[in-house]
């Protein structure tokens, strides 16, 4: 392992880099500044010479800048001075004789001694122009070394270490600053869950709730914009080697996750049971001391006082001061012993949780006093990373977390409630697993034991939140803008989007990276092998393999567990989890940046990914029904040929202004047939049409797709609608689609690059496998008629204009070919006719068998493309909240493009109608 002195070292060299980088990214000065009879330069000159682009620049970073701690503060001091020394010259000649440079060195020694400066600094920041700072004689009265970016304590190398660490967190802080996005629908929804599980008080209550979500969602900040207007009190469990923001209070999560070898399950209880009254006792105090003129004073105040001073490695003073109160609290309640009485639930017992958190209520409405009657819970308790209170235990049900959930139960009244947010469900389960199966057993099990959910998990935390302010259709209307980086990073969960409008250069040049190392769930080395789940992961950005644990064969467990962490650890979205393991659906929606990073990973070289292998991989451990075999493998080869076109356009990875690269129909399809196409005419045409070869044909269109997404609506696949796919870089895969005519429709976009349903033209596939008809049959080409399958509309005079492709995959013939289809008179692959003639023009091909002799992808291993026999079955959703209503729109939301329903299109304006 390295030296930690030495990563120190590496990233304050780092750091300096990005200082001398953000200078140069300034511009040279327009002209030097006048001198000073004595020598030095007034600062009022310095405005003049300083570019307009350059003044912006400076005020977005103090923009940043105004709740920062002193220590961060320095980083953006050292920026803004080196600026400003870039443009006016060498330091000494701004040097007075009121301060020495040596004695300001020596009074900025300690933080301390360092108020005024950061006070003025703080002051030009809320007044937010960087003018201001300029022409104060402070600012110049300091030496260029004065401030530094601020130092890192010394810690393990992680696959962070690839970058400069200080950039990342500093992005990370500013995009918790940024407005919460889609904040009343939230917050509706996560109330109306609240209200739902605290209806049935005198019903076996739980006064809790897990939030279970993938990374990078929003579930921390969800809870936290709650916390505005409710009172709470936030505990984050961090480990004390690790960062995140918000921070952790690492002594709390010493106490909680504290273990011992055969502690009784009542001592656990007793130590949370103590924990939970000394909270309650500690937050009563602190919101009385705080005073507020009514309720809601008192929860800002306090909400305040517990992130005041709070970054990316540590909390504030007071909130540290807080949990050690807290702790110093339950453990002389612990060392009393008489803790046992007052976790008595008897009549005549003394509940000393459920007193304090009447007292605390009494404070909080104080002076009004507390209202009667409440149908919703008044104080509230967040818990993040709350799967460390299980992770030391595994799935035992005597885990600090029970403990603590039995300690919760003991608030029964309703006007307390908690939240456990996780990436994992498994703080959703109460039941340990039921052992194994074993192949010699002569016993059938006449019941399969599941683990219970017993709790009322809450997943809906939105998709596509950061499109609101950018919509497809008004900020972003030609292919390259949604290819470009600025538009993939805000499809998405706002993780990518939040660091790409906070971060610097760096940080939004390393975002594909990035991208790469959450699917991973870490960085894979030279030497490095991808495992399953990471190979899995990677595999399912790319294709539509839903993971449906519904229908599971006993044992269920095993597929079920990888499907939470394909959840917890490798990005995916959980859909359903309301139901129970049982029920469980989680799916790996549109998100571009994600395929995009899931292609560049796929690509040839270390780490090493078969694309066969692992979709063969993954039919062989998921139940897949076989009428998804085909079209998944037929989808494998158009994205093994999507990849090939990318790594000839971009050898090294896409620029970080593009992301993702466009492309023409006719770079894939020559690298998807190994013939030749390019002088093919039209198998059928439209009236007046003129019958150009297909290079002529398809050379200048655009295509933009790195992953497929599963459409529910055969009425999805029109037009209108399938512009939308072509804005997020999809393909539309429609098996689920009843009697949707094809399996796949390809988007494009003929002449011109503008997002227009005029300008836009289709590849349609149809895959035919096994038992099938193998010999080119025109009569299917007759029923892949884009008027009669709803991709054209038969009532616009327009449609039909742009021509099409229509390719047969008949992948179980023993004869390998392409053939171009021609027919006897139209009528043979038109069924919609206008005159006695086709209404489009459509060029079509017979794709036989699976040999590298007709299709590039197969390369020199078709037996293993051969062997990879299944697909997956149907997915059918069931949306749980009423139509309309904001549960519904969000989990739509989390699904785009998956319905004609409005709430899958909340990304563009307006959305299309059916």
């Amino acid at each position: 392992m390295e030296d930690p002195d030495r990563i120190s070292a590496r990233q304050s060299a780092a750091a300096e880099k990005h200082q001398v980088e953000f200078v140069e990214g300034l511009g040279p000065p327009p002209l030097e500044p006048p001198l000073q009879p004595d020598g030095t330069f007034a600062p009022k000159d310095i405005l003049g010479c300083l570019r307009p682009a350059s003044i912006e620049k400076m005020n977005r970073e103090l923009a940043h800048s105004k709740d920062k701690t002193d220590a961060q503060l320095s980083t953006s001091l050292s920026y803004l001075h080196a600026a400003v020394v870039s443009v006016i010259g060498t330091i000494p000649k701004l040097i007075t004789n009121v301060i020495e440079e040596k004695d300001f060195q020596d009074r900025l020694s300690e933080p301390s001694q360092q108020r005024d400066v950061f006070q003025l600094f703080r002051e030009m920041a809320q007044q937010g122009d960087f003018r201001e700072l300029v022409v104060n004689d402070l600012f110049f009265k300091i030496p260029l070394d004065a401030f530094k970016p601020y130092p890192k304590p010394p810690r393990a190398p992680s696959h962070y270490d690839y970058w400069d660490v200080q950039n990342q967190l500093i992005a990370t802080e500013r995009s918790w600053t940024i407005p919460f996005a889609d904040a009343d629908d939230l917050m509706s929804a996560l109330g109306e869950h609240v209200t739902e599980c605290t209806k049935h008080k005198a019903d076996s209550y739980r006064p809790y709730c897990p939030i279970v979500q993938s990374s990078g969602t929003g579930k921390s900040r969800l809870v936290d914009e709650f916390t505005k207007t409710h009172f709470s009190i936030p505990i984050t469990l961090r480990k004390p080697d690790s960062m995140g923001f918000p921070p952790g209070d690492v002594n709390a999560y010493e106490y909680l996750t504290h273990t011992e070898e055969r502690r009784p399950p009542e001592a656990s209880y007793a130590r949370m049971y103590a924990f939970l009254g000394a909270l309650l006792w500690k937050a009563t105090g602190v919101v009385e001391s705080l005073g507020g003129a009514d309720r809601e004073a008192r929860i800002q105040n306090f909400r305040e006082y517990m992130t005041e001073g709070q970054n990316m490695e540590r909390v504030g003073e007071k909130r540290r001061l807080f949990y050690d109160a807290v702790l110093e609290k339950a453990n002389e309640l612990l060392r009393r012993r008489t803790i046992y009485r007052y976790m008595s639930t008897d009549p005549g017992g003394t509940n000393m949780v459920s007193a304090q958190a009447s007292a605390l209520r009494t404070v909080l409405y104080s002076p009004a006093g507390v209202p009667d009657h409440s149908d919703f819970p008044d104080v509230f308790i967040a818990v993040d990373e709350a799967h460390l209170l299980i992770d030391q235990f595994g799935y035992e049900p005597e885990s600090n977390l029970s403990a603590l959930r039995q300690a919760l139960r003991m608030l029964d009244d309703g006007s307390s409630f908690a939240f456990f947010i996780s990436t994992s469900a498994k703080i959703c389960e109460t039941w340990p697993h039921p052992p194994p199966f074993s192949s010699s057993s002569r016993i059938i099990p006449s019941k399969v034991v599941k683990p219970s959910i017993v709790d009322m998990p809450y997943s809906v935390i939105g998709y596509d939140q950061l499109m609101i302010e950018r919509k497809i259709g008004i900020r972003f209307c030609t292919i390259k803008e949604v290819a470009s980086m600025e538009c993939i990073v805000h499809l998405g969960r706002p993780l990518w989007g939040s660091r790409y409008d906070n971060g610097d250069r760096e940080v939004r040049d390393t975002l594909l990276r990035f991208a790469q190392v959450k699917l991973l769930c870490g960085s894979v080395g030279r030497d490095s092998d991808l495992d399953y789940a990471q190979r899995f992961a990677i595999l399912s950005r790319r294709l539509p393999l839903d993971i449906n644990t519904m229908r599971h064969a006993y044992p269920p467990l095993p597929n079920l567990h990888d499907a939470l962490k394909q959840v917890s650890t490798h990005m995916r979205i959980c859909m359903d989890l309301s139901r129970g393991y049982d029920y469980l659906v989680t799916e790996a929606p549109s998100e571009p940046i994600l395929s995009e990073a899931a292609s560049l990973l796929m690509r040839p070289g270390p780490p090493s990914f078969s694309l066969p292998r692992t979709l063969k991989e993954a039919f062989d451990h998921w139940r897949v029904p076989h009428e998804d075999h085909g079209a998944l493998v037929v989808a494998a080869f158009f994205t093994w040929a999507r990849d090939k076109v990318a790594a000839m356009k971009y050898p090294g990875g896409p620029p970080s202004e593009a992301c993702s690269p466009t492309f023409s129909v006719q770079d894939l399809f020559s690298e998807l047939f190994v013939s030749d196409v390019q002088d093919h005419r039209p198998s059928v045409w439209r009236q007046g049409y003129e019958r150009k070869k297909f290079g002529d044909t398809f050379t200048e269109t655009h295509m933009h797709f790195n992953h497929f997404l599963r459409a529910l609506e055969k009425e999805v696949l029109r037009g209108k609608f399938l512009l939308g796919y072509l804005g997020r870089g999809a393909a539309a895969f429609a098996t689920n689609c009843h009697k949707a005519g094809v399996d796949m429709v390809f988007p494009f976009l003929y002449q011109g690059d503008a997002l227009k349903v005029t300008n836009i033209g289709y590849i349609l596939v149809l895959v035919k496998l096994y038992g099938q008809p193998v010999e080119p049959k025109a009569e299917l080409f007759k029923y892949i008629d884009p008027f009669l399958i709803g991709v054209l509309d038969e009532s616009d005079p327009n449609a039909g204009d742009v021509p099409i492709i229509r390719i047969v995959f008949s992948l179980s013939n023993s004869q390998p070919g392409l053939k171009r289809m021609s027919y006897s008179n139209a009528s043979e692959a038109a069924y919609v006719l206008k005159d006695g003639k086709p209404r489009f023009t459509s060029y079509d091909y017979w794709c036989s068998g699976m040999s590298q002799e007709t299709l590039r992808p197969v390369g020199d291993n078709p037996r293993a493309w051969e062997e990879v026999a299944s697909g997956l079955e149907p997915l059918h959703w069931d949306f749980s909240g009423p139509p309309g209503s904001a549960l519904d729109i969000l989990q739509r939301s989390m699904f785009p493009l998956a319905s004609t329903n409005a709430g899958h299109w909340g990304w563009t304006d307006p959305p299309p109608q059916k």
